[in-house]
């Protein structure tokens, strides 16, 4: 499961909606729990929302 803020989604969804496979997210998502890279807390709605606004740049 994926906490992305609203809500908890399976792996699988994520994949799908980012055009991968399901195994390569999830090869990923261990690579960045082995690196301490996962964060502790979801970010807050200002943060997202710098977030968004830089993405649509």
């Amino acid at each position: 499961m994926i906490e992305s803020g609203r809500s908890v989604k399976d792996v699988k969804d994520v994949a799908e909606s980012l055009g991968i496979h399901e195994k390569t997210l999830g090869n990923w998502i261990a690579k960045a729990k082995e690196r301490g890279d996962v964060m502790k807390k979801p970010p807050t709605l200002s943060e997202r929302a710098e977030l968004e606004k830089l993405l649509k740049d």
